[in-house]
Order: structure tokens, then sequence, then C-alpha cells
């Protein structure tokens, strides 16, 4: 209940101009594992398997660590809610280009059959 008051008031200031970001530099591969881990009971509970494979250049990054880990777990419990028992979902981050920021992908799959779709959830955080 607390973090979603707290993404209330977040829009607030976002709508205001009003939002603060401290940058600093962080390991997002730690930040994706860290979260990850965060989230494995709930999508063990649900027979879910979920991975962190941070890719290469994802090490270090300047990135608001609070919101970085806000946003993966806003994607991480959506894929968590929508993805049916027995499906996967890999948190991964690769570098986009040699003067980019990292960029992160969420991408969960249940089984499917041929010719169905597959749904997948693919994300990236915004450019800085």
């Amino acid at each position: 209940m607390l973090r979603l008051i707290q993404d209330l008031l977040d829009i607030e200031r976002i709508a205001i101009g009003k939002l603060v970001l401290h940058y600093e530099k962080h390991d997002i591969s730690e930040i994706i594992r860290e979260v990850v881990g965060d989230f494995q009971r709930d999508a063990a509970s649900k027979h879910i398997t979920l991975t962190a494979k941070p890719g290469a250049g994802c090490d270090d990054a300047l990135c608001d660590r609070s919101r970085v880990v806000q946003v993966l777990s806003n994607l991480i419990g959506n894929a968590i809610k929508f993805t049916p028992a027995k499906g996967q979902i890999c948190v991964s981050c690769a570098q986009t280009g040699p003067e980019r920021p990292p960029g992160f992908r969420s991408r969960y799959r249940s089984g499917h059959r041929p010719g169905e779709d597959r749904n997948h959830l693919r994300a990236l955080l915004p450019d800085q």
C-alpha cells in the first residue's frame, strides 16, 4: 500500500515538474539480480521461472538507483501477475550503443502452441 501511495505522489511530482532524480554510478547487473531475487518467492508461488541475465556492458551506469529499482519492480511484478503458471520471465540488460546508457528488457512468455501468440512484454527505460 505504501508503494502505491509513493507512486501516486511521484505522478504528482512529475506532473508539476518537481520530481528530483539522484544520479550516481551503480552496477546495473547487481540491481537486476537484487530485484529479481526479491521476486523469487512470488514467482515460485505461481510455479514461474524467474531469471536474471544481465549482459555485457551493464555494469556501471549513472542512474537514480531507487527509480531503477521502482521500474524493475513494477515490470517484474506485472510480468508475474500476467504470466500463467509454469511460464518463464527473464530480466536482462544490454548496452544499446557506445554512447548510450544500458537499456533494460523484461520479457515473459507462457507455454504456447504453434501459431499461438507468445505474449511478450518488452520495456526499455527511456534514454536519459
